[in-house]
């Protein structure tokens, strides 16, 4: 599960809410969610700025969440270490 992911289920938000404080489509949301789609760096800011997120750190949002393996994931600094390999393996493109 990505952060964003992770972030959004703790808010106890749904797609269609995050989608909506976030400005962007609730399909679109799914597909990033998915790592079927790859967001544009403006979309990314606006998913930071609702989920309360610091956007300067958003493309963590994208990383794998650590919570499963007994961290918790929605610290500023969760995902760093795997921030290098989720955007080697995120060769998505945008839709």
């Amino acid at each position: 599960m990505i952060l964003l992911t992770e972030m959004r289920l703790k808010q106890g938000l749904s797609k269609a809410s995050l989608a909506r404080k976030a400005k962007i489509d609730q399909g679109q949301l799914s597909k990033i969610e998915s790592g079927r789609m790859v967001p544009y760096t403006s979309e990314l800011s606006r998913l930071a700025v609702a989920l309360k997120y610091p956007k300067d750190k958003a493309r963590q949002l994208l990383s794998e969440s650590t919570s499963s393996a007994g961290g918790m994931g929605c610290s500023q600094n969760s995902g760093q270490s795997n921030l290098k390999q989720s955007t080697k393996n995120n060769g998505v493109s945008h839709e």
